[in-house]
C-alpha cells in the first residue's frame, strides 16, 4: 500500500519537477519503505509531511531531515 502511494507521489511530481529534485525528495520515503522496525511499530497508520528541507513521518524517531536534505 505504501509503495503504491509512493508511485502516486512520484507521478504527481513528474508533471512539474526535474528528476533530480524528485529523487532527492523521495529518498527518505524509499528508506522508510524498507524500515522493518518502523513498520512493525506502526499500528494506526502514518502521516508524512515533507518539503525540500525536512521530512517528518508520524512525528517519531525519523524526525530529522538530515539524511536526504543535507
Amino acid at each position: 500500500m505504501f509503495k503504491n502511494l509512493l508511485r502516486e507521489i512520484v507521478n504527481s511530481l513528474k508533471h512539474k519537477n526535474e528528476p533530480s529534485f524528485i529523487d532527492s525528495i523521495m529518498e527518505p520515503f524509499y528508506k522508510l519503505e524498507k524500515d522493518g522496525e518502523f513498520w512493525n511499530n506502526t499500528f494506526d497508520g502514518i502521516a508524512v509531511l515533507a518539503n525540500q528541507n525536512k521530512w517528518i513521518p508520524n512525528g517519531d524517531r525519523h524526525q530529522n531531515g538530515s539524511s536526504a536534505f543535507g
